[in-house]
């Protein structure tokens, strides 16, 4: 039952990116976005975690000026990601997704291109 077992990883790893410590966050992050991006977790399962979505966008709030760039381009990946799958896309919505990304773009001109392809999935879906 290896897909029990990487939803349950998958699971302990979404609640970590809920963390008051900040390196419990950013490995969290890590290993999540490095499942998804090596296909050792399928990105199906990765959108049913309940609260996902909001929970990207906070840590990309908390953890934006602290934390290396390639970990909130990691972060927007996965939203875009995400927003490709539609049980995530809704969450993606409720959590005010685009005008978050909106907001980001005009205050972080260093991640434009991955703001904007994720902006681009998550108004489409």
């Amino acid at each position: 039952s290896g897909g029990a077992e990487s939803s349950s990883v998958c699971e302990e790893l979404a609640a970590k990116l809920g963390s008051r410590l900040p390196d419990v966050k950013d490995r969290a992050l890590r290993s999540l976005a490095s499942k998804v991006e090596a296909g050792l977790v399928s990105l199906d399962a990765v959108a049913r975690l309940r609260g996902l979505p909001h929970k990207l966008l906070l840590w990309i709030n908390d953890r934006q000026g602290e934390t290396p760039p390639e970990l909130v381009r990691m972060a927007l990946r996965m939203i875009a990601l995400l927003a490709e799958q539609p049980s995530a896309a809704r969450g993606l919505q409720q959590a005010g997704c685009a005008d978050f990304l909106r907001d980001f773009l005009a205050g972080s001109p260093d991640f434009r291109s991955e703001v904007q392809q994720a902006l681009a999935v998550v108004e489409r879906a």
